[in-house]
């Protein structure tokens, strides 16, 4: 799937993507706030584009991954995702932009769009996204998209905020 926002492309993560996305992924700065994996390897990142693509082994989950590119630009700038649980009718929401793009509106303009799209289906009526609570950036895109302060949450290596946002509200 790819689809076209006023300034974005979103195409639906393939393994193909890994080699322009390694890069991206490799910024330091990006790990300030979330305890995601560093990727070694292109090869290490491919086999975990290859995982995603397969799919939950739950059948009580769905997993929605986009890499992000500007109109303009030929290689992406991030990604968002989301974890679709139809039973629960929850989705929990997320993004990361390379630093080069961040306080442009990329993240909540591509953010928008993934809402919007999870709306779409009818089997989902909120959405959640877990945020470490020292990044204001991303606590100001989650809030800029109607999302609201549900509980804070305290992990092995950070406190997170989560928030919720129903999706009967315009994203």
């Amino acid at each position: 799937m790819i689809a076209h926002t006023s300034r974005l492309r979103l195409e639906t993560l393939s393994e193909a993507h890994a080699s322009a996305m390694f890069p991206v992924l490799s910024d330091e700065r990006l790990y300030a706030y979330i305890p995601d994996v560093r990727y070694v390897s292109v090869e290490a990142l491919q086999e975990r584009y290859r995982r995603l693509e397969r799919g939950s082994l739950s059948p009580e989950e769905l997993w929605w991954n986009f890499i992000v590119f500007r109109h303009d630009l030929p290689t992406p700038i991030g990604y968002v995702q989301a974890t679709l649980m139809p039973s629960l009718r929850l989705a929990e929401v997320a993004y990361v932009l390379s630093p080069l793009h961040w306080g442009r509106g990329y993240a909540t303009e591509a953010l928008s769009w993934l809402i919007s799209e999870i709306g779409r289906r009818g089997d989902i009526d909120r959405a959640q996204a877990q945020i470490d609570q020292r990044n204001f950036a991303s606590i100001a895109v989650v809030r800029r998209l109607g999302f609201m302060f549900s509980r804070t949450m305290v992990e092995e290596t950070s406190i997170d905020t989560l928030f919720e946002r129903g999706l009967n509200l315009p994203a």
